[in-house]
Order: structure tokens, then C-alpha cells, then sequence
């Protein structure tokens, strides 16, 4: 094997004149698509990327996405630190996830000032969560509901109060 590959590698080298090494030459400095690309070595750890892809997840508010990510790093390395970074997105999505309950339950208990407060701090710990927004606006609507019910009920007492003393005129405008 080693005889034959000489003999052809000789053969080779008495067929190449001047005119044949330009000419490769040349060739081989034009680009074209046999070309072989650049190849990118990654040398992170697996550990590294988890880590790096649940940081920009976190940083994007997508806690639970993040802590998956974490999870999966912590599989490769099991520091402190990633417990700790898992404990603390841990702490935002049941915080967050706590203050959404008492603000539903204080809803179905009419109490709406203090659900608004209840969704305001789940919009604390979960900036880009839009759900705290729309639920404070239902309650929102609700104390407006009350307001516009207990107007109503005051200008109906005040125009029965104007007809009882026989003010019809009083009484036309709390009717109006």
C-alpha cells in the first residue's frame, strides 16, 4: 500500500510544470462554495450554557422558563449559588403567585381597595406579568360600580325627602 501511494505521489510531482502551479494556484486562492466554512468551537460547559440561557431568561421575566434552566444547570453543577438562584426565582413566582390568590379571594369578598393593593404587589414582583394590571382595572370598575350605586341611592333619598315637604321642583332635579 505504502509503495503504491508513493509511486502515484511521484507520478504527481514529474507532471507538474510551471504552468499547472500557477494555475491551482490561482484556484486556490479564489473562494467558492467547496470552500469548507469556519468552524466555531464552543468551549462552555454545559453547565455554563444552562446558566447563561436562565439569565436571559430571568432578566426577561420569564421566571419559570428561567428555573428550568437553572434546574438543568444545577444538574451539572450543584453549588450554592445555583440553589440560591433557584430559591430566589422560587421566591418571585410564589410571591407573585400568593398575592394574585389574595387579591381574587379579597374580589369575591367585595373588599376591592385592598385586592387593588394585593395585585399592585404581584406587579411588584412580576414587572411584565399584564394579569395585575387587568384585575386591578376589574376592581377598579367595581368601586366605580358602587360609587355610581350609592349616587343613585342619595339622589333618590334626597328627591323622596324634597316630595315629602312638597318641594316638586327639588325633588324633580334628585329624580333627573
Amino acid at each position: 500500500d505504502l509503495g503504491l501511494l508513493y509511486n502515484k505521489c511521484h507520478k504527481t510531482r514529474n507532471n507538474i510544470t510551471k504552468e499547472n502551479t500557477e494555475y491551482y494556484y490561482n484556484q486556490s486562492q479564489q473562494s467558492n462554495s467547496f470552500t469548507s466554512a469556519k468552524i466555531k468551537i464552543d468551549s462552555r460547559t454545559a453547565y455554563d450554557v444552562a446558566m447563561e440561557e436562565g439569565n436571559v431568561l430571568f432578566q426577561s421575566e420569564k421566571y419559570q422558563e428561567a428555573k428550568e434552566r437553572y434546574i438543568t444547570a444545577q444538574q451539572y453543577e450543584n453549588t450554592e449559588i445555583v440553589k440560591a438562584i433557584i430559591r430566589n426565582t422560587n421566591g418571585i413566582i410564589t410571591n407573585y403567585n400568593l398575592a394574585m390568590a389574595a387579591g381574587d379571594s379579597l374580589m369575591v369578598l367585595k373588599k376591592y381597595e385592598e385586592a387593588k393593593q394585593e395585585f399592585s404587589k404581584a406587579k411588584e414582583f412580576w414587572h411584565s406579568r399584564t394579569e395585575p394590571d387587568k384585575k386591578i382595572a376589574e376592581a377598579n370598575g367595581k368601586l366605580m360600580e358602587i360609587e355610581n350605586e350609592n349616587r343613585y341611592k342619595e339622589e333618590m333619598q334626597l328627591g323622596e325627602n324634597a316630595l315629602t315637604i312638597g318641594n316638586f321642583n327639588n325633588a324633580r332635579e334628585h329624580f333627573m
